[in-house]
């Protein structure tokens, strides 16, 4: 079989974990739990592509290597600030918490 084919076989869910562990050369394996989530749920915006056969779920190492490929982030819509931004925001909510006791201070409301 050349490597088309073997890109189009389809590889029942329940076989994956093996082939992962191979793809990405992790140590630990990859549970038969966690393919079924991605197929599911996904990860970070992206499902693992999958076709029923009978009963049994099933995936082909192209859309595994689909799966596995880097992408540009999937945006949300909403900037999430850095921890530089994030710590700025602090200490300017910290500083007009400050100009607020003083006010209140001068005012005789509080000590």
């Amino acid at each position: 079989m050349n490597d088309t084919a073997n890109d189009q076989e389809l590889i029942p869910l329940r076989d994956v974990p093996i082939i992962v562990k191979r793809m990405t050369g992790h140590r630990k394996r990859t549970t038969a739990n966690t393919i079924y989530r991605w197929a599911r749920k996904g990860v970070r915006g992206r499902k693992l592509q999958t076709q029923p056969v009978g009963g049994t779920l099933c995936t082909t190492r192209a859309w595994l290597n689909d799966f596995f490929a880097p992408r540009e982030p999937v945006s949300t819509g909403i900037d999430t600030p850095t921890p530089r931004e994030r710590q700025r925001a602090k200490t300017a909510g910290q500083r007009m918490n400050e100009q607020a006791h003083q006010r209140l201070r001068d005012l005789g409301l509080i000590q």
